[in-house]
């Protein structure tokens, strides 16, 4: 049907043009299946069709090295920070006909005895990247695209160290650059937060534009409360 999104989805449904065997909800009758509407309606195939992703070889020398074990670790990768770019999130599809096998082959983890590899601790492996002075996520995938990196420091730090990783600030802290992602900071409660900005005198966006930038701001007053309260009320 080539749709677009969820919205042209939920109207072609509506439609005379379904046939009655294509069921209006999906995600009930294909429970064990399911994967999201973007799989569903082939969004992922379409959109990597634009992308440019490393060659299959490359792709696989890579994940292997991540010592990935199963579906599960699979998606966790995925949905972290660790997943660089060019490393497809539809591998099945971009490297079909192309060396292709099945997931365990492109982790790496078939007949494969390193994927039980024991790491270094969280401490030991942050002491040894803050010595290579890596800037980034970014820098830190080169220098394991590049091979430079230990065997035994993950290529995907978050999932392995995830009780250390939010504890400590996420990238900054693994890397010692002490920037911390917005998602990992600890805020002030809305009540004292909103206490605290009103004794300002702040009359307009443009005074909170200007008084965030001023570096008189403290860390546990987030730049955009609107993303972090709950209790936010648009006005």
């Amino acid at each position: 049907m080539k749709l677009k999104n969820q919205k042209q989805w939920y109207a072609y449904t509506k439609s005379e043009n379904r046939p009655d065997d294509i069921p209006s909800s999906p995600h009930t009758v294909y429970k064990k299946e399911w994967k999201g509407y973007s799989d569903w309606m082939g969004l992922d195939t379409i959109a990597s069709q634009n992308k440019e992703f490393r060659s299959f070889e490359s792709a696989k020398e890579f994940m292997s090295l991540l010592y990935l074990k199963n579906t599960k670790e699979w998606r966790l990768f995925l949905k972290s920070s660790d997943k660089p770019d060019d490393i497809p999130a539809a591998p099945n599809v971009v490297y079909k006909n192309k060396g292709w096998k099945n997931l365990g082959d492109f982790l790496g983890n078939q007949n494969q005895s390193n994927r039980y590899a024991v790491y270094l601790s969280y401490e030991d492996a942050k002491k040894y990247l803050e010595k290579l002075n890596l800037t980034s996520s970014k820098e830190f995938h080169e220098f394991c695209k590049e091979l430079k990196i230990p065997k035994n420091i993950p290529r995907s730090p978050g999932v392995v160290y995830k009780k250390d990783w939010s504890k400590n600030g996420g990238w900054g802290g693994f890397l010692g650059t002490g920037t911390i992602a917005s998602q990992l900071k600890q805020f002030r409660p809305y009540k004292e937060a909103k206490q605290f900005v009103q004794k300002l005198g702040l009359k307009n966006y443009s005074d909170w534009e200007t008084y965030c930038k001023s570096g008189n701001k403290p860390d546990d007053i987030p730049t955009a409360p609107w993303t972090v309260y709950k209790e936010w009320k648009k006005k």
